[in-house]
């Protein structure tokens, strides 16, 4: 598994990005990952929130990401989605969901391309 890092300041990034929203975090956080979901033509989405062990999964059957998406979707600079296209705001959910959290975890699985990473700040 590669290990990136990088100079840039992301903890003002992620700030920055979730105060574009008029709603707190916490309530982003779960509307940007379901409206990921949803754009992936799911039949079934779940959402598991563990007060315990302080986590949440959202996991659909849905298309998944191709491997050029799975890159894209880890830089931070950018967006899979066109802003104003599909549901979510140009793809920064798991981006913003580290005002809350300590580790982002995607895994995804397409008919080209699976693939799993752990984002940790």
């Amino acid at each position: 598994m590669s290990i990136h890092e990088s100079s840039v300041n992301f903890q003002n990034l992620i700030k920055d990005l979730a105060e574009i929203y008029p709603f707190d975090v916490d309530e982003v956080v779960l509307v940007e990952l379901l409206a990921n979901s949803l754009d992936a033509k799911p039949t079934r989405i779940s959402i598991d929130f563990d007060r315990d062990k302080k986590s949440l999964t959202v996991t659909d059957n849905g298309k998944g990401m191709t491997a050029k998406d799975f890159e894209q979707y880890h830089d931070f600079a950018a967006g899979l989605k066109t802003r104003g296209v599909g549901i979510g705001f140009a793809g920064v959910g798991a981006k913003i969901s580290f005002n809350i959290a300590a580790k982002v975890a995607t895994e995804t699985y397409s008919q080209s391309f699976q693939g799993g990473s752990n984002w940790y700040l």
